[in-house]
């Protein structure tokens, strides 16, 4: 099995964006039942335009995979399925953690995937799943070991998470919020969220570094939904990584494999924007892999904005390349200075061991 770590000096990377995340959920579903029983049906066009582009890539992710599957396999896409959660789950939203499962028939299976794509997010929800989230961490999973601070914790969510019906996008309310003369009513209650935003965020980061044990279980629940689903087809039990040049590694969920995983989370509150004229906190969670892979995703996405906004590279351009570049390396410094001198050590390669990095924000 390949480690994700693990670039290839002669995979050439495809344009990132050509093919999106949950684009690649149905294209990797394609690929396997393509190029294990050479079947195409029950995929739309759009989808088989992707794959004919990317289908010596998606053949990577199709040895992975097939390292679990049977030789009656199909793959069934899910990702846009959803589900009947627990009675026991505090939230309402239904969404399958599972993307896609192996199985000769539709509707059931015990190898049902989460897929995530490159460094970023693996995680992300609103305001009654991140309390549903953090009510399960603490009642269901940590319960000799609960933690009044973490109670305490959801009530400040519970009442700080904000929402806000507007016919603004977020960043026109950030625009209009730097001047003062902007501060109608939506772009004042757009500012009163942000700063509680700004303070939840770093009271869930300071608990979050402060607890293995939650943030064990956190990314447990978070990548499984084992709890939400109660064990069912829409709770995930292993999840494959991958990036557009087809790099991949596929691991089974377990609490040893979260807390692994737990350690290059950074998690964070910010706004999420609604297609019906509304935006609302929202409780995410990023993964970084360390510093070549971080440097890599970073530069790509700044490069693609670039591309997307029709700027040239000019002298402003790049400068701006330059500058958000050393702020995200003063993030990262300043990480690993704060681990004390072993991981000093450790991430210039003085010791063999990886140095946990999560870095700023990007």
């Amino acid at each position: 099995m390949k480690n994700f770590h693990e670039i290839p000096r002669n995979v050439v990377p495809l344009n990132e964006g050509a093919v999106t995340a949950k684009q690649w959920e149905k294209v990797i579903t394609l690929a396997f039942n393509d190029q294990k029983h050479g079947d195409t049906s029950g995929f739309d066009a759009a989808t088989i335009k992707k794959y004919s582009g990317v289908k010596s890539v998606a053949s990577s992710f199709v040895d992975e995979v097939s390292t679990i599957a049977s030789e009656s396999d199909y793959m069934w896409h899910s990702g846009d399925e959803m589900g009947t959660v627990s009675g026991i789950w505090a939230g309402r939203n239904g969404t399958f953690k599972t993307d896609m499962y192996l199985s000769p028939n539709k509707g059931s299976s015990t190898k049902k995937i989460t897929y995530k794509h490159a460094n970023g997010q693996i995680f992300s929800s609103e305001k009654n799943e991140t309390i549903a989230l953090f009510r399960s961490v603490d009642e269901h999973y940590m319960k000799s070991q609960r933690d009044p601070a973490l109670r305490t914790l959801i009530g400040e969510i519970e009442d700080g998470f904000g929402s806000l019906l507007t016919k603004l996008s977020a960043t026109e309310l950030k625009n209009l919020a730097k001047n003062p003369i902007n501060l109608v009513d939506d772009v004042m209650k757009y500012l009163e969220i942000k700063n509680m935003n700004g303070i939840l965020k770093q009271k869930i980061r300071e608990y979050y570094e402060s607890s293995a044990t939650f943030r064990k279980f956190l990314v447990f629940e978070a990548l499984s939904g084992n709890h939400k689903f109660d064990g069912g087809l829409g709770a995930a039990n292993y999840m494959l990584r991958g990036t557009d040049s087809g790099v991949s590694s596929l691991e089974r969920i377990t609490t040893a494999l979260a807390a692994k995983y737990s350690r290059n989370v950074n998690v964070g509150v910010r706004f999420i924007s609604h297609k019906r004229g509304r935006i609302s906190s929202s409780f995410r969670g990023d993964i970084r892999d360390g510093f070549e892979n971080c440097m890599k995703h970073f530069i790509l996405n700044e490069l693609r904005f670039i591309t997307e906004t029709k700027l040239q590279l000019n002298e402003f351009a790049i400068a701006t390349l330059i500058r958000r570049l050393l702020s995200y390396l003063v993030g990262v410094i300043k990480k690993v200075v704060g681990q004390g001198i072993s991981a000093i050590r450790k991430f210039f390669g003085l010791e063999p061991e990886e140095v946990i990095i999560t870095g700023g924000n990007l």
